[in-house]
Protein backbone atom coordinates (compact mmCIF):
# COMPACT_ATOMS: atom_id res chain seq x y z
CA UNK A 1 0.00 0.00 0.00
CA UNK A 2 1.09 3.29 -0.37
CA UNK A 3 1.24 6.96 2.11
CA UNK A 4 -1.64 8.81 0.48
CA UNK A 5 -1.43 12.63 1.76
CA UNK A 6 -4.29 15.01 0.41
CA UNK A 7 -4.60 18.27 2.41
CA UNK A 8 -2.71 20.97 1.74
CA UNK A 9 -1.27 21.77 4.81
CA UNK A 10 -1.05 17.93 6.24
CA UNK A 11 2.77 17.13 6.67
CA UNK A 12 5.10 13.99 7.22
CA UNK A 13 8.37 15.25 8.94
CA UNK A 14 11.50 12.66 9.20
CA UNK A 15 13.74 15.47 10.90
CA UNK A 16 15.43 13.40 13.05
CA UNK A 17 16.36 10.27 10.74
CA UNK A 18 15.55 9.15 7.26
CA UNK A 19 12.71 7.84 5.51
CA UNK A 20 13.20 4.80 3.89
CA UNK A 21 10.23 3.34 1.49
CA UNK A 22 10.77 0.06 0.33
CA UNK A 23 8.25 -1.46 -2.82
CA UNK A 24 5.76 1.07 -1.36
CA UNK A 25 4.91 4.84 -3.17
CA UNK A 26 4.30 8.12 -1.88
CA UNK A 27 2.05 10.54 -3.45
CA UNK A 28 1.85 13.93 -3.01
CA UNK A 29 -0.31 16.58 -3.64
CA UNK A 30 0.85 18.86 -1.33
CA UNK A 31 4.74 19.99 0.05
CA UNK A 32 7.26 16.96 1.09
CA UNK A 33 9.81 18.61 3.38
CA UNK A 34 12.85 16.21 4.01
CA UNK A 35 16.19 17.62 5.89
CA UNK A 36 17.34 14.58 6.29
CA UNK A 37 17.52 11.52 3.64
CA UNK A 38 15.26 9.53 1.59
CA UNK A 39 15.95 6.17 0.33
CA UNK A 40 13.84 5.18 -2.18
CA UNK A 41 13.49 1.28 -3.01
CA UNK A 42 13.75 -0.76 -6.28
CA UNK A 43 10.14 -0.36 -6.53
CA UNK A 44 8.83 2.32 -4.53
CA UNK A 45 7.77 5.94 -6.56
CA UNK A 46 7.80 9.23 -4.67
CA UNK A 47 5.15 11.23 -7.03
CA UNK A 48 4.43 15.04 -5.82
CA UNK A 49 1.87 17.16 -8.21
CA UNK A 50 3.14 19.80 -5.49
CA UNK A 51 6.70 21.29 -3.92
CA UNK A 52 9.17 18.35 -3.18
CA UNK A 53 11.97 19.82 -0.91
CA UNK A 54 15.07 18.36 -0.25
CA UNK A 55 16.87 20.17 2.90
CA UNK A 56 20.73 21.41 2.59
CA UNK A 57 21.78 18.32 4.10
CA UNK A 58 20.16 15.44 2.55
CA UNK A 59 20.41 12.88 0.00
CA UNK A 60 18.16 11.24 -2.49
CA UNK A 61 19.38 7.62 -2.90
CA UNK A 62 17.32 5.28 -5.39
CA UNK A 63 18.74 1.54 -5.37
CA UNK A 64 16.91 1.02 -8.52
CA UNK A 65 15.66 2.79 -11.36
CA UNK A 66 14.65 6.29 -10.32
CA UNK A 67 12.58 8.99 -12.54
CA UNK A 68 12.97 12.59 -11.81
CA UNK A 69 10.31 14.61 -13.04
CA UNK A 70 11.63 17.58 -11.63
CA UNK A 71 14.02 18.54 -8.58
CA UNK A 72 15.22 21.80 -6.94
CA UNK A 73 17.96 21.76 -5.01
CA UNK A 74 18.75 24.27 -2.42
CA UNK A 75 21.72 26.43 -2.53
CA UNK A 76 24.72 25.68 -0.13
CA UNK A 77 28.00 24.67 0.15
CA UNK A 78 30.45 21.76 -1.33
CA UNK A 79 27.82 19.24 -2.76
CA UNK A 80 24.75 21.29 -2.12
CA UNK A 81 22.84 23.16 -4.95
CA UNK A 82 24.37 20.57 -7.35
CA UNK A 83 22.60 17.66 -8.92
CA UNK A 84 24.98 14.64 -8.79
CA UNK A 85 24.11 11.26 -10.77
CA UNK A 86 26.47 8.08 -10.03
CA UNK A 87 28.53 10.29 -7.66
CA UNK A 88 28.71 11.60 -4.03
CA UNK A 89 31.18 14.09 -4.16
CA UNK A 90 31.29 17.72 -6.68
CA UNK A 91 34.15 17.22 -8.96
CA UNK A 92 35.25 20.55 -10.30
CA UNK A 93 35.62 19.63 -14.13
CA UNK A 94 36.92 23.12 -15.54
CA UNK A 95 34.83 25.01 -12.82
CA UNK A 96 32.29 23.96 -10.34
CA UNK A 97 29.17 22.58 -12.15
CA UNK A 98 25.39 22.32 -10.86
CA UNK A 99 24.83 19.17 -12.52
CA UNK A 100 27.99 16.40 -12.61
CA UNK A 101 27.52 12.88 -14.51
CA UNK A 102 30.01 10.40 -13.51
CA UNK A 103 30.84 6.65 -14.89
CA UNK A 104 33.42 4.11 -14.87
CA UNK A 105 32.08 2.96 -18.29
CA UNK A 106 30.62 3.89 -21.42
CA UNK A 107 27.62 5.12 -19.76
CA UNK A 108 29.27 8.54 -18.70
CA UNK A 109 26.80 10.32 -21.12
CA UNK A 110 24.27 12.66 -21.51
CA UNK A 111 21.44 11.47 -24.28
CA UNK A 112 18.77 13.86 -25.32
CA UNK A 113 16.25 12.25 -27.28
CA UNK A 114 12.83 13.41 -28.94
CA UNK A 115 10.27 10.56 -29.80
CA UNK A 116 7.58 12.16 -32.49
CA UNK A 117 6.82 11.75 -35.75
CA UNK A 118 7.95 15.00 -37.73
CA UNK A 119 11.47 16.38 -38.48
CA UNK A 120 12.22 18.49 -35.55
CA UNK A 121 14.69 17.42 -32.88
CA UNK A 122 15.72 17.48 -29.35
CA UNK A 123 17.93 20.85 -28.37
CA UNK A 124 20.69 21.67 -25.61
CA UNK A 125 20.56 25.04 -25.38
CA UNK A 126 22.92 27.77 -23.58
CA UNK A 127 21.66 31.26 -22.77
CA UNK A 128 23.53 34.51 -21.53
CA UNK A 129 21.62 37.57 -20.43
CA UNK A 130 23.21 40.99 -18.90
CA UNK A 131 20.34 41.38 -16.28
CA UNK A 132 19.45 39.37 -12.85
CA UNK A 133 18.29 36.37 -13.07
CA UNK A 134 14.98 35.98 -14.76
CA UNK A 135 15.93 39.61 -16.30
CA UNK A 136 16.50 40.08 -20.13
CA UNK A 137 18.47 42.54 -20.22
CA UNK A 138 20.14 42.74 -23.93
CA UNK A 139 23.73 41.18 -24.04
CA UNK A 140 26.34 43.36 -26.35
CA UNK A 141 28.75 42.65 -29.30
CA UNK A 142 31.58 40.09 -28.24
CA UNK A 143 29.51 38.78 -25.32
CA UNK A 144 30.09 35.13 -24.99
CA UNK A 145 26.33 33.11 -25.09
CA UNK A 146 27.85 29.64 -24.30
CA UNK A 147 30.72 27.09 -24.23
CA UNK A 148 31.17 23.86 -24.58
CA UNK A 149 34.32 22.21 -23.38
CA UNK A 150 37.10 19.70 -23.87
CA UNK A 151 38.89 18.85 -20.22
CA UNK A 152 41.54 16.24 -19.35
CA UNK A 153 42.94 15.36 -16.06
CA UNK A 154 46.67 16.82 -15.95
CA UNK A 155 47.80 14.29 -13.04
CA UNK A 156 46.55 17.32 -11.12
CA UNK A 157 42.95 17.83 -11.81
CA UNK A 158 40.58 18.72 -14.09
CA UNK A 159 40.89 22.61 -14.35
CA UNK A 160 42.37 22.82 -18.08
CA UNK A 161 40.28 21.83 -21.13
CA UNK A 162 42.51 20.85 -24.37
CA UNK A 163 39.56 22.31 -26.99
CA UNK A 164 35.92 24.33 -26.60
CA UNK A 165 33.40 25.73 -29.05
CA UNK A 166 31.98 28.56 -28.56
CA UNK A 167 29.41 31.11 -29.26
CA UNK A 168 29.60 34.62 -29.09
CA UNK A 169 27.54 37.77 -30.07
CA UNK A 170 29.18 39.39 -33.69
CA UNK A 171 27.47 42.76 -33.77
CA UNK A 172 24.39 44.68 -32.07
CA UNK A 173 21.31 42.88 -30.96
CA UNK A 174 17.86 44.16 -30.85
CA UNK A 175 14.69 42.50 -30.57
CA UNK A 176 14.51 39.16 -32.22
CA UNK A 177 17.94 39.90 -33.51
CA UNK A 178 20.59 38.24 -32.25
CA UNK A 179 24.02 38.19 -34.89
CA UNK A 180 26.40 35.74 -33.88
CA UNK A 181 29.95 33.97 -34.28
CA UNK A 182 30.71 30.28 -33.69
CA UNK A 183 34.62 30.09 -32.64
CA UNK A 184 36.29 26.42 -32.10
CA UNK A 185 39.29 26.72 -30.29
CA UNK A 186 42.08 24.47 -29.32
CA UNK A 187 45.11 24.20 -26.57
CA UNK A 188 48.75 24.17 -27.93
CA UNK A 189 50.75 21.79 -26.51
CA UNK A 190 52.85 23.44 -23.65
CA UNK A 191 50.29 25.97 -23.72
CA UNK A 192 47.96 27.21 -20.52
CA UNK A 193 45.54 29.08 -22.42
CA UNK A 194 43.31 27.83 -25.76
CA UNK A 195 44.22 29.57 -28.93
CA UNK A 196 40.61 30.42 -31.33
CA UNK A 197 41.83 28.12 -34.48
CA UNK A 198 38.60 28.76 -36.54
CA UNK A 199 35.73 31.27 -36.53
CA UNK A 200 32.34 31.50 -38.30
CA UNK A 201 31.06 34.52 -38.20
CA UNK A 202 27.60 36.37 -38.80
CA UNK A 203 27.83 37.04 -42.49
CA UNK A 204 28.96 33.27 -43.00
CA UNK A 205 33.03 33.89 -43.42
CA UNK A 206 35.11 31.66 -42.50
CA UNK A 207 38.43 32.17 -41.04
CA UNK A 208 41.63 31.27 -39.00
CA UNK A 209 44.37 32.52 -36.81
CA UNK A 210 41.78 34.53 -34.77
CA UNK A 211 41.23 36.49 -38.11
CA UNK A 212 38.35 39.06 -37.24
CA UNK A 213 38.24 40.70 -40.41
CA UNK A 214 38.46 38.81 -43.59
CA UNK A 215 38.52 39.84 -47.19
CA UNK A 216 36.36 37.87 -48.24
CA UNK A 217 32.71 37.40 -49.17
CA UNK A 218 29.75 35.61 -47.44
CA UNK A 219 30.95 31.76 -47.26
CA UNK A 220 34.33 32.55 -48.43
CA UNK A 221 37.56 31.10 -46.36
CA UNK A 222 40.62 33.45 -45.25
CA UNK A 223 43.59 31.36 -43.74
CA UNK A 224 46.02 33.54 -41.22
CA UNK A 225 48.82 31.52 -40.33
CA UNK A 226 50.85 34.98 -38.44
CA UNK A 227 54.54 34.62 -38.93
CA UNK A 228 54.83 30.95 -40.51
CA UNK A 229 56.68 30.78 -43.25
CA UNK A 230 55.58 26.98 -43.91
CA UNK A 231 52.38 25.47 -46.03
CA UNK A 232 49.57 27.39 -45.02
CA UNK A 233 47.61 25.16 -47.64
CA UNK A 234 48.44 21.94 -48.41
CA UNK A 235 46.53 18.75 -50.33
CA UNK A 236 47.53 15.06 -50.18
CA UNK A 237 46.42 11.52 -51.43
CA UNK A 238 47.50 8.22 -50.08
CA UNK A 239 48.68 7.16 -53.72
CA UNK A 240 51.01 9.97 -53.72
CA UNK A 241 55.12 9.38 -53.14
CA UNK A 242 57.07 11.75 -55.06
CA UNK A 243 60.08 11.80 -53.13
CA UNK A 244 60.74 15.19 -53.31
CA UNK A 245 61.05 15.89 -49.42
CA UNK A 246 63.34 18.88 -49.63
CA UNK A 247 60.47 20.91 -50.92
CA UNK A 248 57.02 19.11 -49.33
CA UNK A 249 56.33 15.83 -47.98
CA UNK A 250 56.34 12.74 -49.70
CA UNK A 251 52.24 12.32 -50.53
CA UNK A 252 52.26 16.36 -51.36
CA UNK A 253 50.54 17.14 -54.65
CA UNK A 254 49.68 20.37 -53.84
CA UNK A 255 51.04 22.89 -51.65
CA UNK A 256 51.12 26.92 -51.39
CA UNK A 257 53.13 29.19 -48.58
CA UNK A 258 54.68 32.15 -48.24
CA UNK A 259 57.82 32.51 -50.81
CA UNK A 260 60.02 34.93 -48.85
CA UNK A 261 59.42 35.10 -45.59
CA UNK A 262 58.10 38.20 -43.84
CA UNK A 263 58.13 39.86 -47.32
CA UNK A 264 55.25 37.41 -48.49
CA UNK A 265 54.44 36.95 -51.69
CA UNK A 266 53.16 33.45 -52.98
CA UNK A 267 54.78 29.94 -53.49
CA UNK A 268 53.05 27.29 -54.96
CA UNK A 269 54.06 23.50 -55.83
CA UNK A 270 52.37 20.73 -58.00
CA UNK A 271 54.10 17.50 -57.78
CA UNK A 272 53.36 14.04 -59.98
CA UNK A 273 55.31 10.36 -58.85
CA UNK A 274 55.83 8.90 -62.25
CA UNK A 275 56.74 9.44 -65.69
CA UNK A 276 54.78 10.97 -68.25
CA UNK A 277 52.71 13.50 -69.88
CA UNK A 278 50.97 14.55 -67.29
CA UNK A 279 52.13 17.96 -65.78
CA UNK A 280 53.12 18.70 -61.80
CA UNK A 281 50.81 22.19 -62.49
CA UNK A 282 47.94 22.48 -64.93
CA UNK A 283 45.80 25.34 -64.67
CA UNK A 284 42.61 25.60 -67.33
CA UNK A 285 40.36 28.72 -67.44
CA UNK A 286 36.75 28.15 -69.25
CA UNK A 287 34.77 30.78 -70.79
CA UNK A 288 31.55 30.19 -72.29
CA UNK A 289 32.37 31.34 -75.38
CA UNK A 290 35.38 32.61 -77.83
CA UNK A 291 32.96 35.00 -80.22
CA UNK A 292 35.08 38.03 -79.72
CA UNK A 293 38.86 38.41 -79.26
CA UNK A 294 38.44 39.97 -76.17
CA UNK A 295 37.18 36.76 -74.32
CA UNK A 296 40.36 34.81 -72.68
CA UNK A 297 40.06 32.08 -70.40
CA UNK A 298 43.15 33.25 -68.55
CA UNK A 299 45.02 36.19 -67.80
CA UNK A 300 48.05 36.92 -65.61
CA UNK A 301 49.07 40.74 -64.50
CA UNK A 302 51.51 42.00 -62.61
CA UNK A 303 51.90 45.83 -60.99
CA UNK A 304 53.87 47.90 -59.23
CA UNK A 305 52.46 49.28 -55.77
CA UNK A 306 51.54 52.97 -55.37
CA UNK A 307 50.15 54.07 -52.41
CA UNK A 308 46.94 52.26 -51.72
CA UNK A 309 46.20 51.65 -55.25
CA UNK A 310 48.78 49.90 -58.37
CA UNK A 311 50.48 51.23 -61.47
CA UNK A 312 52.24 48.93 -64.64
CA UNK A 313 55.02 47.61 -64.45
CA UNK A 314 58.19 49.92 -66.08
CA UNK A 315 59.36 49.07 -69.84
CA UNK A 316 62.40 47.49 -68.88
CA UNK A 317 61.06 45.54 -65.87
CA UNK A 318 59.66 42.11 -65.73
CA UNK A 319 56.30 40.98 -65.20
CA UNK A 320 57.21 37.36 -65.59
CA UNK A 321 59.98 35.19 -65.97
CA UNK A 322 60.53 31.48 -66.51
CA UNK A 323 63.67 29.84 -64.83
CA UNK A 324 65.10 26.38 -64.97
CA UNK A 325 65.22 24.76 -61.25
CA UNK A 326 68.70 25.69 -60.82
CA UNK A 327 67.72 29.97 -61.18
CA UNK A 328 69.13 30.04 -64.62
CA UNK A 329 66.53 32.86 -66.04
CA UNK A 330 65.33 31.30 -69.18
CA UNK A 331 62.83 34.09 -70.72
CA UNK A 332 60.97 37.06 -69.25
CA UNK A 333 58.03 39.21 -70.00
CA UNK A 334 58.54 42.54 -69.38
CA UNK A 335 56.71 45.97 -69.29
CA UNK A 336 57.78 45.83 -73.08
CA UNK A 337 57.58 42.79 -74.58
CA UNK A 338 59.87 39.39 -74.12
CA UNK A 339 62.93 39.33 -74.05
CA UNK A 340 65.50 35.85 -73.37
CA UNK A 341 68.51 35.25 -70.81
CA UNK A 342 68.84 37.74 -68.12
CA UNK A 343 68.26 40.44 -70.79
CA UNK A 344 65.00 42.75 -69.39
CA UNK A 345 66.30 45.97 -72.06
CA UNK A 346 62.80 47.48 -73.53
CA UNK A 347 64.95 48.24 -76.85
CA UNK A 348 65.34 44.19 -76.82
CA UNK A 349 62.05 43.33 -76.09
CA UNK A 350 60.16 41.54 -78.73
CA UNK A 351 56.78 43.14 -78.40
CA UNK A 352 54.53 41.78 -81.60
CA UNK A 353 54.24 38.81 -83.79
CA UNK A 354 52.04 38.85 -86.51
CA UNK A 355 51.88 36.57 -90.10
CA UNK A 356 49.22 37.01 -92.85
CA UNK A 357 48.09 36.94 -96.52
CA UNK A 358 48.47 40.40 -98.92
CA UNK A 359 46.34 41.16 -101.83
CA UNK A 360 48.74 43.52 -103.98
CA UNK A 361 47.24 46.51 -105.19
CA UNK A 362 48.96 49.35 -106.47
CA UNK A 363 49.42 51.83 -104.20
CA UNK A 364 49.16 55.64 -106.31
CA UNK A 365 47.21 55.34 -109.54
CA UNK A 366 45.28 52.86 -111.87
CA UNK A 367 47.92 52.19 -114.76
CA UNK A 368 48.68 49.15 -113.56
CA UNK A 369 46.45 46.30 -111.41
CA UNK A 370 47.76 42.89 -110.40
CA UNK A 371 45.91 39.67 -110.62
CA UNK A 372 44.41 38.71 -107.49
CA UNK A 373 44.84 35.01 -107.94
CA UNK A 374 48.47 35.68 -106.85
CA UNK A 375 48.94 36.71 -103.16
CA UNK A 376 51.94 37.79 -101.19
CA UNK A 377 52.67 36.50 -97.38
CA UNK A 378 54.08 38.27 -94.38
CA UNK A 379 55.86 38.34 -91.48
CA UNK A 380 56.34 40.81 -88.66
CA UNK A 381 58.40 39.54 -85.66
CA UNK A 382 58.55 43.04 -83.29
CA UNK A 383 59.84 45.62 -85.75
CA UNK A 384 61.04 43.71 -88.72
CA UNK A 385 58.74 42.62 -91.47
CA UNK A 386 59.32 39.90 -94.13
CA UNK A 387 57.08 40.34 -97.49
CA UNK A 388 57.70 37.65 -99.84
CA UNK A 389 55.35 37.01 -103.01
CA UNK A 390 54.93 37.22 -107.02
CA UNK A 391 53.39 40.08 -108.53
CA UNK A 392 51.97 38.91 -111.94
CA UNK A 393 50.37 42.11 -114.48
CA UNK A 394 46.70 41.88 -114.58
CA UNK A 395 46.65 45.09 -117.10
CA UNK A 396 48.49 48.35 -117.05
CA UNK A 397 48.75 51.70 -118.97
CA UNK A 398 52.45 52.65 -120.36
CA UNK A 399 53.33 55.73 -117.93
CA UNK A 400 55.84 57.69 -116.58
CA UNK A 401 54.27 56.88 -112.89
CA UNK A 402 56.24 55.27 -110.37
CA UNK A 403 55.41 51.54 -109.51
CA UNK A 404 54.31 51.77 -106.25
CA UNK A 405 52.99 48.26 -104.75
CA UNK A 406 50.89 48.46 -101.06
CA UNK A 407 52.43 47.01 -97.46
CA UNK A 408 50.89 45.72 -94.52
CA UNK A 409 53.02 48.29 -92.38
CA UNK A 410 54.47 51.40 -92.70
CA UNK A 411 58.29 51.45 -92.64
CA UNK A 412 60.14 53.44 -89.78
CA UNK A 413 61.16 57.13 -90.80
CA UNK A 414 64.48 58.22 -92.00
CA UNK A 415 67.26 58.67 -89.63
CA UNK A 416 70.22 57.73 -88.19
CA UNK A 417 72.08 58.30 -91.09
CA UNK A 418 70.36 56.47 -93.93
CA UNK A 419 66.88 56.84 -96.09
CA UNK A 420 66.25 53.16 -96.41
CA UNK A 421 64.35 50.73 -94.39
CA UNK A 422 64.48 47.34 -96.43
CA UNK A 423 66.17 46.54 -99.76
CA UNK A 424 65.08 42.73 -101.53
CA UNK A 425 66.10 40.58 -104.10
CA UNK A 426 64.09 39.84 -107.20
CA UNK A 427 63.83 38.24 -110.51
CA UNK A 428 61.45 38.59 -113.15
CA UNK A 429 60.25 38.20 -116.80
CA UNK A 430 59.07 40.07 -120.10
CA UNK A 431 60.05 44.06 -118.27
CA UNK A 432 61.59 47.08 -120.57
CA UNK A 433 64.26 47.02 -118.85
CA UNK A 434 66.53 50.40 -119.80
CA UNK A 435 69.97 50.53 -121.11
CA UNK A 436 72.91 50.57 -118.87
CA UNK A 437 71.12 49.86 -115.77
CA UNK A 438 70.71 45.96 -114.09
CA UNK A 439 70.26 44.36 -110.85
CA UNK A 440 66.37 45.69 -110.11
CA UNK A 441 65.72 45.51 -106.31
CA UNK A 442 62.56 45.85 -104.50
CA UNK A 443 63.01 49.13 -102.47
CA UNK A 444 61.12 50.40 -99.00
CA UNK A 445 61.85 53.93 -97.89
CA UNK A 446 61.72 55.52 -94.70
CA UNK A 447 58.01 56.55 -93.35
CA UNK A 448 56.60 54.49 -96.43
CA UNK A 449 53.72 52.41 -96.24
CA UNK A 450 54.27 51.04 -99.93
CA UNK A 451 56.91 49.41 -101.80
CA UNK A 452 59.12 50.75 -105.23
CA UNK A 453 61.39 49.14 -107.40
CA UNK A 454 64.98 50.36 -108.49
CA UNK A 455 67.44 49.07 -111.10
CA UNK A 456 71.74 50.28 -110.14
CA UNK A 457 73.38 52.21 -113.15
CA UNK A 458 76.09 50.88 -115.11
CA UNK A 459 78.64 52.45 -116.81
CA UNK A 460 77.11 55.49 -119.15
CA UNK A 461 73.76 55.61 -117.31
CA UNK A 462 72.46 58.82 -116.89
CA UNK A 463 71.45 58.60 -113.02
CA UNK A 464 72.91 56.65 -109.89
CA UNK A 465 69.56 54.60 -110.68
CA UNK A 466 66.51 54.30 -112.35
CA UNK A 467 63.06 53.83 -110.56
CA UNK A 468 60.84 51.54 -112.23
CA UNK A 469 57.89 53.40 -114.00
CA UNK A 470 54.60 51.56 -115.60
CA UNK A 471 56.29 52.10 -118.88
CA UNK A 472 58.88 49.60 -117.63
CA UNK A 473 56.15 46.44 -117.71
CA UNK A 474 54.30 44.59 -120.33
CA UNK A 475 51.27 42.62 -119.99
CA UNK A 476 52.93 39.28 -119.53
CA UNK A 477 55.68 41.19 -116.60
CA UNK A 478 56.02 38.82 -113.43
CA UNK A 479 58.24 40.00 -110.27
CA UNK A 480 58.83 37.49 -107.77
CA UNK A 481 60.74 38.79 -104.65
CA UNK A 482 61.25 38.75 -100.97
CA UNK A 483 61.71 41.99 -98.93
CA UNK A 484 62.72 42.88 -95.43
CA UNK A 485 62.10 46.26 -93.59
CA UNK A 486 62.13 47.99 -90.07
CA UNK A 487 59.19 49.70 -88.58
CA UNK A 488 58.19 52.05 -85.96
CA UNK A 489 56.49 49.38 -83.70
Amino acid sequence: MGIRIDGASDLINATDGSLTIEGQSINSTGIGTFSGGVKVGSAATIHSTGQFNIGVAATIFASGNATFAGITTTAGSSVQGRLLVNQSSNYTVYGDNKLQISATDGTAGLSVTRWSNNGSSPYINLGKSRGAEGAYTVVQDGDRLGQINFAGADGTDLASHAASIAGYVDGTPGSNDMPGRIVFATSSDGGVAETERLRIDSSGKLSTGAESSPDVSAGGLCLNQGAADTNIVSLKSSDIAHGVTTLDETDTYFSIRKSSGDKGGARIHGFTDAAGADPGLEIMGIINSDADQSYCPIELKGAEANGTGIQNIAADRRIVQIKNSDGTRIASFTGTGLTFGDDSAAANALNDYEEGIITWASDNNGDISFNSSYKGRYTKIGELVTVSGYLLIDSYTSSSTAIRVTLPFTSAANGEGYYSRGVGATFNKNMNFPSNYENMVAYIGGGESYMRFYMSRQQGGSADWHQMRASDFTSTTGIYFSVCYTTTA
